[in-house]
C-alpha cells in the first residue's frame, strides 16, 4: 500500500511539473495529462536530482496528479482571473515556475477546502524553494495568502 502523504504530496509536485511543462513546452493536452513528457524530463535530471522519485508503479501518485492537473486546467481562466489582482506584473511576464505554482496553489485554496491554507502555503513554498529563485517562496506565499483571505475568510457583512 502506498504511503498516503507521499502520494498526495508527490501528486501535487507532479501536477506542478506538468503545469510548468504546459507553459514552457506547450505540449498537447493529451500529452500533458498522460505525463508522457516526464520520461524526457527525468533524462535531464540525473545530475541535479530535483525530481521526486516516481516509478511507473506509483499509480496513486499519477492518479492524484492527473486529477489535480485536470482540475487546474479546467479552471485555468478562473484561477488566472483570481490571481491577477494580487500580481505585481502581468501574468505573461511571470516566470513559468512561479506561474505554475500560483495556479496550483490557487486551485488548492479555492477548490481543495479540506487542505488547510497553511499547508498549501508551505507546500508551494517548498516547491518554490526547490525549483524557483531565492525570492520565490515568500512571493508565492504572499500572493496565495492574499487569495486565501478572499476565498477562505471572506469579510463579514460586505466589509
Amino acid at each position: 500500500m502506498e504511503n498516503e502523504i507521499f502520494v498526495r504530496t508527490t501528486g501535487k509536485e507532479l501536477c506542478f511539473l506538468a503545469l510548468y511543462a504546459y507553459d514552457v513546452a506547450q505540449p498537447s493536452l493529451q500529452d500533458i495529462v498522460s505525463f508522457s513528457w516526464l520520461k524526457d524530463v527525468y533524462a535531464f535530471d540525473k545530475e541535479e536530482g530535483y525530481l521526486p522519485a516516481i516509478s511507473i508503479s506509483d499509480r496513486g501518485v499519477f492518479r492524484h496528479g492527473e486529477m489535480l492537473l485536470k482540475g487546474v486546467l479546467n479552471q485555468l481562466a478562473l484561477l488566472d482571473e483570481e490571481l491577477i489582482p494580487f500580481l505585481k506584473r502581468p501574468m505573461e511576464k511571470l516566470l513559468a515556475v512561479d506561474k505554475a505554482l500560483l495556479r496550483l496553489g490557487a486551485y488548492l485554496v479555492i477548490f481543495e477546502r479540506e487542505m488547510p491554507a497553511e499547508a498549501i502555503f508551505s507546500l508551494c513554498a517548498k516547491f518554490a524553494d526547490l525549483y524557483g529563485d531565492g525570492e520565490a517562496p515568500s512571493y508565492i506565499q504572499g500572493i496565495l495568502g492574499s487569495l486565501a483571505k478572499k476565498w477562505r475568510n471572506p469579510p463579514k457583512d460586505g466589509k
